[in-house]
């Protein structure tokens, strides 16, 4: 389980990268984290969970339900 550094570091990896990265540059990111992290981490069981995540109508709306809960 994740303590509090390493959702800290996550953060930091995607406020640094979002918007300013590929795809790529951003999982490499990832990688190196974890691997920092467990030296044992499988970048490649990583890389083919990743590339099954689909992505649902779902998360747009929870993002929506987010903004308007701001305003």
């Amino acid at each position: 389980m994740f303590e509090r550094r390493q959702y800290e570091a996550v953060a930091r990896v995607v406020g640094e990268y979002l918007g300013h990265a590929t795809h790529e540059d951003l999982i490499t990111r990832f990688i190196t984290l974890f691997k920092i992290d467990n030296p044992r981490f499988d970048s490649e069981k990583f890389i083919k969970a990743v590339n099954n995540v689909k992505v649902t109508p779902r998360v747009i709306k929870v993002r929506k339900e987010e903004e308007e809960g701001r305003n």
